[in-house]
């Protein structure tokens, strides 16, 4: 399943309760961290069709609230959802930590060989 980008919260939302597993990146386009695992994410959705892959752009003015919402205090951070709740947020490149949550819900989750490893995160202002 290819990445969604998501532009609303209600957006956001609705895509989450669609799936029974979704997994949202929360990032900005300054973020270096983010940059990166964008290709990776990206990989991610090619290789688990059964996953929902969303993107969600913390400066995006409709998705202003994103931040106070989830508690989101640093990027990119990967919010998986289960059957629309929240079940888990990974900030930083921890894809392992994302494919945990996953598997804590019953879901499974492979990973590329470039999400095997972990990396840095930016400050949210």
């Amino acid at each position: 399943m290819p990445v969604t980008e998501v532009s609303s919260w209600a957006e956001l939302t609705a895509a989450v309760k669609k799936h029974d597993i979704a997994i949202v990146d929360v990032y900005t386009e300054w973020c270096g961290p983010c940059k990166r695992a964008a290709p990776i994410f990206k990989g991610l959705s090619e290789k688990n069709p059964k996953i929902a892959f969303l993107k969600a752009n913390l400066e995006t003015p409709a998705l202003s609230k994103l931040s106070s919402e989830l508690g989101i205090s640093s990027i990119p951070t990967f919010v998986v959802y289960k059957g629309g709740s929240v079940v888990k947020q990974v900030s930083g490149l921890d894809f392992a930590s994302v494919k945990s949550a996953v598997e804590a819900e019953g879901g499974s989750i492979e990973l590329t060989e470039e999400a095997e490893g972990t990396g840095s995160f930016c400050a949210v202002m």
